[in-house]
């Protein structure tokens, strides 16, 4: 039987209340991803980072498989079952750059803090290659596509300081390394012939 929130905080040697164990819950839950460097998760990152073992046996009551990434400095939840997503082509060919990307900068070394980083020019070039498409011809709609990409846990767009040629880079977070397996970069051929309207099949939590 697990331990309650109210029985944990009322234990002398603990600095939190029953308010901050529900609130690091509901953002794991609701992000998918929490990381430590990020400054609005940090401190339910630790929460649930120092009570793991509470929070994986209420997540998998509640039908939820829970890890934590101690090298990367993350934890990550997804549902045991959940039926499969109808993700927008644009959207699953993106990830699959940004994962294809990921793995040949983790092999090469190429990373900072477990974060691979990459222009937009690099991006889209590699984006090109992989699919033969173009991403998007439009800033604010790149913008868009990375709010999602950050809203997941795989990557986000930091902006470049004021007089750089490019008005962002792309940092590519390291839970997608787990996130998206093996069987999402297979896709990437499949799809090169693909019309450009109709949406794709996939999850973003999708186990092989």
């Amino acid at each position: 039987m697990s331990i309650s929130w109210e029985t944990l905080a009322g234990r002398q040697d603990c600095i939190y209340e029953v308010e901050d164990f529900e609130a690091a819950g509901y953002a794991l839950i609701t992000a998918q991803v929490l990381y430590e460097s990020e400054s609005h998760q940090r401190m339910h990152y630790q929460i649930v980072q120092a009570y793991r073992a509470q929070y994986r046996e209420r997540l998998s009551d509640l039908g939820f498989n829970f890890d934590l990434n101690e090298v990367g400095r993350f934890c990550y939840v997804f549902p045991k079952r959940a039926p499969k997503t109808m993700l927008p082509l644009k959207e699953t060919l993106l990830i699959l750059t940004l994962r294809s990307i990921y793995h040949a900068k983790a092999s090469r070394g190429d990373l900072n803090k477990g974060i691979a980083e990459v222009t937009i020019e690099e991006l889209e070039s590699t984006h090109k290659e992989l699919t033969s498409r173009e991403i998007t011809n439009s800033v604010g709609e790149m913008r868009a596509l990375f709010q999602q990409m950050r809203r997941w846990g795989l990557a986000k767009l930091v902006d470049t300081e004021a007089g750089d040629t490019q008005p962002f880079v792309v940092a590519i977070l390291p839970a997608i390394d787990v996130l998206i397996n093996e069987s999402w970069l297979t896709r990437i051929a499949a799809y090169k012939d693909v019309p450009a309207d109709p949406p794709a099949e996939g999850k973003v939590n999708e186990e092989a």
